[in-house]
């Protein structure tokens, strides 16, 4: 039985407000009524990726004109399944759902100018409607505190939000590091090791290995133009 959205947001809500949570944007966008929350039933099922992409797809196209350095949209979709699994087991299950994603949105929209869809490319973006986005999983099994969230749950931010607050994505990278530090012990291992040269390693939270392959592939070929700057095409994957 499907767990009421209700529920499920009011359990969002708490933590986001926790003291293990980092986040600030996440927050930010909570407390200015700019956090859309769907819920689906089975993170990698077909009928969840269908349902999730036909939100994410009007959320991205509704995204153009409404970003700035004040916004902090951010779309968080959670799920009733599957059950608790370790990091590897949620990774394979985090991209498995966003292949599929991928591949209902592929033969309509492409990539977003400045963006890749490359997933070993520091520009790489998840993209729909041809809006590039940096993923944020979170699930009961993580390792971080940060990101071990009772479901599975995707906080999936626009590319061009954190572009979009220009200097503020500096200050508010060193506060969330600061409470990463005071609240968890450490930054995500994943960050200090990759940094940005492949965003798509810390979507799921793990801390991958040095040889480490992502299993999504891209079915249209027409990329983007490449950013000069790439830290600017993802968030904060120190949490």
């Amino acid at each position: 039985m499907s767990t009421p959205r209700g529920e499920v947001r009011a359990e969002l809500d708490r933590f986001l407000h926790s003291t293990e949570f980092s986040c600030l944007g996440a927050r930010a966008a909570f407390k200015r009524g700019s956090l859309t929350h769907r819920h689906y039933p089975v993170l990698g099922g077909a009928e969840s990726a269908r349902q999730h992409h036909e939100d994410l797809l009007d959320y991205a196209l509704a995204l153009p004109g409404k970003l700035s350095g004040t916004s902090f949209l951010t779309f968080v979709a959670t799920f009733d399944g599957p059950g608790p699994m370790d990091e590897l087991e949620f990774e394979r299950t985090l991209w498995r759902h966003l292949q599929l994603v991928h591949d209902i949105d592929s033969p309509d929209h492409g990539v977003q100018p400045g963006a890749s869809a490359d997933p070993t490319q520091p520009n790489f973006g998840f993209h729909v409607g041809g809006h590039a986005f940096f993923v944020a999983a979170m699930h009961p099994g993580s390792s971080r505190a940060s990101r071990r969230f009772p479901r599975p749950a995707l906080a999936i931010t626009s590319n061009q939000q954190f572009m979009a607050l220009g200097e503020k994505f500096v200050s508010l990278q060193e506060r969330i590091r600061a409470r990463e530090m005071a609240n968890n012990g450490s930054i995500n291992p994943s960050f200090t090791h990759y940094e940005y040269a492949q965003p798509a390693r810390h979507f799921s939270g793990r801390l991958t290995e040095p040889d480490w392959q992502c299993p999504f592939r891209f079915r249209n070929h027409t990329e983007g133009q490449a950013t000069s700057d790439p830290e600017t095409y993802y968030g904060d994957a120190s949490l």
